[in-house]
Formats: C-alpha cells, structure tokens, sequence
C-alpha cells in the first residue's frame, strides 16, 4: 500500500509536471504562432503593396512610352529618310571634293609655270635695266661737252673776274 501511494503520488507529480511542461509548450506554440503569423502578414502585405507599386510605375512607364513607339512603317520611312541624308551627304562631299581637285590641279599648274614667268620678269628686269643704263649714258654722253664748256666758261669768268681785279686796284687809265 505504501508503495502504491508512493507511485501514485510520484505519477501524479509526474503527470502534473507534464501537464505544466504541455501547457507550456502549448502556450510557447500559440506565441510563435502568432508571431508567424504576424510576420507572415507582414511580409504578404510588403510584397503585396510592392507588386502593387510595381504595377502601377509599369502601367505609366508604358503610358509614357507608348506615344513614342513608332509603328514598323514609320521606323522604315525614318530609316529611308536617314539614308537619303547619308547619300546626298555623300554626294555633297564628291562634287566639294571634285571641286578642290580642279582647283588643286590649277594651283599645280600655276606653280609649275612658275620658274618660267619668273625667269621670264628677270630678263625683263634685266632689259629695262640695260634700257636705263644706256639712258644713263647717252645722258652722260650729252651732258659731258657742256660741263667741259661750263668748265671753261668757269675758267674764263675767273680770269676775267682777275683782271677786272687788277684793273680796279691799278686804276683802269694805266
């Protein structure tokens, strides 16, 4: 009998403290729980208002975008349009640059009659300078008999000029 009582008493202890370590974990459980479901709400409602964010800056992205999306005829006749400026561009260039050749090819041959004018003003300078020496001394030529004649006309006047001296200083009755 005494053991009996000492087992049910120990069951009984054991049951009770069973029992409070169950409730325990039941308690334990229940605020977990609540937390999971706390944070699950959470995190639905942050992915639901970011998908609903997401949504709604797509629809005006493809507001925004939708007027400057140009059809496929469009995008062609803007391509050909393109090109069209790409050739007459071209074409610009090769009559510009036909123009500076026929302008390069007059240059050349300017520079290539070059040394010919030049030796041919060098002979005219060469002509008009023998021109103006012969001038020089025709002139010369000219001149030379009257500054002999000046000379002596020189010549004669202080002669006259010393006897007119002479004349003044004797007396002109000697």
């Amino acid at each position: 009998p005494e053991r009996v009582d000492y087992l049910e008493k120990l069951m009984g202890q054991s049951a009770d403290k069973h029992a409070k370590e169950i409730q325990s974990a039941k308690d334990l459980q229940t605020t977990l729980q609540t937390t999971v479901s706390q944070r699950l709400d959470y995190i639905e409602k942050m992915l639901g208002d970011s998908a609903d964010k997401q949504a709604r800056e797509l629809a005006e992205l493809d507001r925004s975008f939708r007027p400057t999306i140009a059809s496929l005829p469009q995008r062609m006749e803007y391509l050909e349009r393109l090109l069209g400026d790409v050739e007459s561009a071209a074409l610009k260039r090769t009559h510009v640059k036909e123009e500076m050749d026929t302008e390069l090819a007059g240059v050349r041959s300017a520079l290539v009659m070059l040394p010919q004018r030049l030796d041919y003003m060098e002979k005219l300078h060469e002509q008009d300078l023998m021109k103006l020496q012969a001038a020089d001394d025709q002139i010369t030529r000219d001149l030379l008999p009257m500054l002999e004649s000046r000379t002596e006309i020189e010549e004669r006047m202080r002669q006259f000029e010393a006897h007119l001296y002479d004349v003044a200083n004797k007396g002109w009755w000697c």
